[in-house]
């Protein structure tokens, strides 16, 4: 894709302003029962965006094999 076509990431602000019906987290590993940096990150950034209101439901997806 050439740069007119990629669209920046949004900020809190701009996602605020949007009908989000959930936040969703996806899964990234755990290991010895603590997660991944990928997955703490991604954790994290949920959190965030929960606490700063863009949506009042979180939806956490974690599979365990």
């Amino acid at each position: 894709k050439n740069e007119e076509e990629i669209k920046p990431i949004k900020n809190i602000e701009e996602l605020k302003s949007e009908e989000i019906d959930c936040i969703l987290v996806l899964g990234a590993g755990i290991r010895d029962n603590n997660p991944t940096p990928m997955l703490e990150d991604r954790l994290l950034t949920g959190i965030e965006l929960y606490t700063n209101n863009v949506s009042n439901k979180i939806i956490v997806i974690i599979i365990i094999i």
